[in-house]
This record gives C-alpha cells, structure tokens and sequence, in this order.
C-alpha cells in the first residue's frame, strides 16, 4: 500500500463509522477508499501524480459522488512537475483534488477558503452577501472599491452577485481593504465536481445485453441509472436518497467469493443493496445481496427491496 493512501486511511479511519479500503492491487479501480462518515458517503482516490488519473476514472470518481450523494477527492502529490499547494483546489476533468494537508483540515471538519487553480491562475470565491454587507458598512460604494482595486465596477457588481471569481492577489487586496475575511468557506461536504459528466458514446457501447435491459428497467421504475467502468460493479441506480442498489454482472463467471465480499461491502458502507447478474441462475434473494439470471432480468420488479417505499 502506497505512503499516501495509508496516511489518508489512518485519517479517515479515525473520523468514519465504516471504511472500505480496495486492496492495492486493484489499482485500476477510479476510487481506493470509501467511507461513511456520519454526515456522507465519501469516494477517495489517492494517486502521486495528478496527471495519470485518467479521464474516465474522473468520470466515474464523478458519478460516484451522484450516486452516494456524497463528496468525491484525489489526494496527490504532484501534478507534471509541480507540487499541489496546501489550500488550494486543483481539478481533473471536473473532480476536485488536492494534498494531503488540505484532506487533512477537511476530514477533521474544518471550513477553509474556497482557493483554486485554473488555466488562467488562481482564484478565489467570495461570500457575496459578506461582501455587499462589509462594503456598505463601510460606507464604499461600488466605484470606490473598483478604484482602490484597479479593477471595474462592473467586475464589484458581479462579484456581489456571485457571477464571478476573484484573482487571489486582488482577494488578498480586498481583504486588506475591507478588514474582513470575506472568503467563502468550504467542508468536506461542499465539496462537488465543478462539471457534470455524461456517459459518453464508448461507454455505452461496451455495455452488455445484460446491463442495458436492467438500465431500462430500473429507469422506468423511477431510479436514476448510472453504468460504471471503473469500480468493481458495472451499474449504480438510485431513487428517492433513500433505495440505492449496484450491480456486478458476473457473465459466465461464478460468484467468486472474494469479489462477492468486496462489492457487498461497499454495499454496506454505501447503504445499498448489492445485486448480482449470472448467466444462469435464478431468482434468489439474500439478507445482504440478490442473484438474478441474465433471463429474469425482467422479473426486476418482483424483487422486495425494489418494490418498498
């Protein structure tokens, strides 16, 4: 196991009722640790460098998130040739990442300043109503703070709008001016993908027979349907936060009992129901997971745990 995912374990092992840490041999998982935490379910990846996460796994770290209704992080050490900096938000294809110290302030429950880097540099959010507040009782209008800043008034306008973002050195400006900390804070739990990311046409594809006719069946029923690559189930499905379920298709395979272990686990954590999919099998239905053949499939709805409210 990697020095980085065994801090982060000991961390989140510390602060979360229930922990499922994917043994380091699966590394091609999008995800190393998933964790109930009391107040969310929370999806962790940890990987040396930023720029080998792929795509895909960023894809599906995203969807997990959506499933669980929870917040998804990378963990990293380095992106190309530079360092992620402590406070600040970097982001792959959408997902959120940062070091270890950020993780660290956030697992233990702290609220930092929302600081992150784009393309352009970095960036800061701002509490927009903090801010028309400090500025009126300053007696500052608008074009006051656009002039000390160097900035538009327009740009003032906007950023008590909420419309946009400030350039860290001017926040550090504003701050000064104002004498009040105007960030907006951020915990574990705000922690969102900045994107939404669909399926894309290859992924769909590869789907099996299987797992699209249990797709349309599950989204008529009402639930929001997600097909996953890279976890150790090929299907997520959710309806009303409240009835969760994942889905392993085992082929032809049979029910290997190590697998079978793992994905009722996260099942567990995730407060979901774990379902799995056979060539040939019938309907049978277990206290902590469900077989079903390839060719009951459209027998999904007389499955109990469905058809609860």
């Amino acid at each position: 196991m990697s020095t980085l995912r065994e801090e982060a374990l000991e961390l989140i092992k510390k602060r979360s009722r229930r922990v499922v840490n994917i043994d380091e041999f699966l590394d091609n998982y999008c995800f190393d640790i998933i964790a109930d935490t009391g107040g969310s379910i929370v999806s962790i990846k940890t990987i040396e460098r930023l720029e080998k996460y792929s795509s895909t796994e960023a894809r599906d770290l995203h969807k997990l998130s959506r499933l669980f209704e929870g917040p998804s992080l990378v963990i990293s050490e380095k992106n190309k040739e530079n360092y992620l900096e402590t406070g600040i938000f970097y982001s792959k294809s959408g997902v959120k990442a940062v070091n270890m110290e950020t993780f660290e302030m956030l697992i233990k429950g702290e609220k930092i300043p929302y600081i992150y880097k784009d393309r352009g540099g970095i960036y800061v959010k701002i509490d927009p109503s903090k801010l028309k507040r400090t500025r009126m009782e300053k007696d500052l209008s608008l074009g006051d703070i656009a002039y000390k800043l160097g900035v538009s008034r327009k740009a003032v306008y906007e950023w008590e709008r909420g419309k946009m973002d400030i350039s860290l050195d001017v926040a550090v400006k504003l701050i000064e001016m104002l004498g009040e900390d105007i960030t907006l804070k951020v915990s574990l739990e705000d922690v969102t993908c900045s994107r939404s990311i669909a399926s894309s046409s290859k992924e769909r594809s590869l789907m099996d027979q299987a797992i699209i006719k249990l797709k349309e069946k599950l989204d008529k029923m009402g639930f929001t349907t997600l097909v996953f690559n890279k976890t150790p189930f090929n299907l997520g499905s959710i309806k009303n936060s409240n009835k969760r379920i994942i889905v392993k298709n085992l082929g032809k395979k049979k029910l290997d009992e190590e697998e079978a272990r793992l994905v009722v686990r996260l099942a567990e954590v995730s407060k979901a129901k774990a379902i799995f999919i056979a060539d040939k099998s019938n309907l049978r239905e277990e206290d902590d997971f469900i077989i079903l053949g390839k060719d009951s499939v459209d027998s999904i709805e007389i499955v109990d745990f469905l058809r609860e409210e």
